[in-house]
């Protein structure tokens, strides 16, 4: 259970979305919880709209998701960009001086940034083409 002040919502910039699949109108239909995970450790819960597609053969529910986030991710974005960077050392949890010192995780595991890093070069071609066009 999360309390309110932890709970933030997402604004719009104004623009009207459009279904990334089909290009039909999409139409508000309610909001969901969210964990954000930021620097230091700090978690918050943010809402994110879902919106519903208009065209009747499509009918697809999006998420309309803000820059700070990335798609099936719960860290910042910048954090992810900055651990694939090499800017962020991720943290190992085999680290026997961490349990001493009890200190919290400030950034993502080794593992994570792993795959992290996995995950950007499989998709480079894609991203490169995007950039590109």
């Amino acid at each position: 259970m999360f309390t309110t002040k932890n709970l933030f919502f997402v604004e719009s910039n104004g623009e009207e979305p459009v279904c990334p699949v089909c290009g039909a109108r999409l139409k508000y239909r309610d909001q969901v919880s969210r964990i954000m995970r930021g620097y230091n450790g700090k978690k918050a819960h943010v809402m994110i709209e879902r919106r519903k597609c208009q065209n009747p053969d499509c009918k697809k529910l999006h998420r309309c998701l803000p820059s700070q986030l990335t798609r099936f991710k719960h860290f910042l974005t910048e954090i992810i960009e900055n651990a694939v960077d090499g800017i962020i050392i991720p943290e190992d949890p085999d680290d026997p001086t961490a349990e001493l010192e009890g200190t919290t995780i400030e950034s993502p595991s080794l593992r994570t940034a792993a795959r992290w890093k996995a995950w950007v070069e499989f998709n480079a071609p894609n991203i490169n083409g995007y950039l590109k066009e």
